[in-house]
């Protein structure tokens, strides 16, 4: 009984919690794989997590992030990076299903004294360990992943309705990546101001509206002089270019080849 509740629960322990700062001195390897999961707030300073997969992600102050157990990185700091870590165990459970990822989640809060405080609760009743100390912070840490999990939420319910309004724009982008447009008419498709409508165009899809259209005009040359029926100048045309010679500069910006030497290839 007592194992299933503590599955339905989710969280096992609490292993530490506490405040620390890295830097030249005191550094963070876990190239060789992290054992169990954890929370950290970024109280002060910047830190870049280096993965061994390649990833790397820049923390600052403010941020909260989450990683899973099994990841496997070093944490590189400039200076002195100060930050709450609670690290716990997680059991299969809907709580574990909630913070499921690869790497790591990093999060900069609505409320970020919330969490300073919610962090500092923790560490707290870590640092004096008075009696029953591993049960309270137990459900400190509960409402912690709470309050994170809500958040992580907030935030992917707002990622998908911003998709849904940006979709007009970028069905239009797609289907007519050659012809000239503004910023303000594909704002308008959406609803949207203009400021707003950048913004969360590159929040959603990583690249600005016209990086987005410029990207599709590389991938569209590239198939029309690679497939040998189309000229360089046709080429250009088509992809909504009318001067030839600005074409080809923009071809090499983006692929270090002119239209004629990636033809050849």
């Amino acid at each position: 009984m007592v194992d299933e509740a503590a599955a339905f629960m989710g969280i096992g322990r609490v292993a530490i919690a506490h405040e620390y700062s890295l830097n030249d001195l005191n550094i963070c390897d876990y190239s060789n794989g992290r054992n169990i999961n954890g929370l950290s707030f970024a109280l002060d300073g910047e830190a870049e997590y280096r993965f061994v997969s390649g990833n790397r992600y820049k923390v600052s102050t403010g941020d909260v992030v989450f990683l899973p157990s099994n990841t496997a990185y070093t944490v590189a700091v400039n200076g002195t990076y100060r930050h709450f870590t609670v690290n716990f165990t997680l059991n299969d459970s809907i709580v574990g299903s909630c913070l499921e990822c690869n790497e790591m989640i990093i999060l900069h809060p609505r409320n970020e004294k919330r969490f300073r405080s919610l962090f500092s609760d923790v560490s707290e009743i870590w640092r004096l360990k008075r009696g029953a100390y591993e049960m309270r912070a137990v459900g400190a840490v509960y409402e912690l992943v709470a309050a994170f999990i809500e958040e992580l939420d907030f935030v992917r319910l707002s990622a998908s309705l911003s998709y849904r309004r940006l979709v007009p724009a970028r069905e239009y982008i797609d289907a007519s990546y050659s012809e000239e447009m503004t910023l303000s008419s594909l704002a308008r498709l959406c609803n949207m101001s203009e400021t707003n409508f950048r913004r969360r165009f590159l929040e959603v899809f990583g690249e600005t509206p016209f990086a987005y259209r410029d990207r599709l005009r590389i991938l569209y040359a590239k198939d029309y002089l690679l497939g040998g029926y189309y000229t360089v100048t046709e080429t250009a045309e088509k992809c909504g270019f009318t001067d030839v010679s600005y074409f080809c500069r923009f071809f090499k910006k983006h692929t270090g080849l002119t239209p004629k030497e990636f033809s050849l290839l």
